[in-house]
């Protein structure tokens, strides 16, 4: 499976644009980090897409996955500057593909990774 099969078959899911406006820390303070942010909404759009595309697609369920982690890490740096929402073109895909390369080689994913080719971005 190629990545940019994979990865343009989940992106228009999330929409054009990333609200994170209810964004807090999960520790209390005011620097955000992927690790101690929480947004309501972008968790609930993650619960959504990942209840749409569903387990047995495999690919899809892991861009899914690697796409929030992208995206929360992206909105951490964004609440730091005071910016509550992104346009989901505005993240690489370079970055998701190498995110996404990195969670295959997470245990019990080997069959994926087996099939999986890589993206010449």
């Amino acid at each position: 499976m190629k990545f940019e099969e994979i990865f343009n078959r989940i992106l228009p899911l999330w929409g054009n644009n990333i609200n994170f406006s209810d964004a807090e820390t999960v520790d209390g303070s005011n620097d955000f980090t992927q690790q101690n942010f929480y947004s309501k909404k972008l968790e609930k759009k993650w619960d959504e897409i990942q209840e749409l595309v569903g387990e047995a697609d495999t690919y899809g369920d892991l861009m899914v996955w690697t796409m929030y982690n992208v995206y929360q890490r992206n909105a951490a740096l964004l609440c730091n500057q005071k910016i509550n929402y992104f346009k989901t073109e505005a993240i690489s895909a370079q970055e998701m593909e190498v995110e996404y390369f990195e969670n295959l080689h997470q245990q019990s994913w080997e069959e994926e990774l087996a099939g999986y080719e890589r993206a010449n971005i």
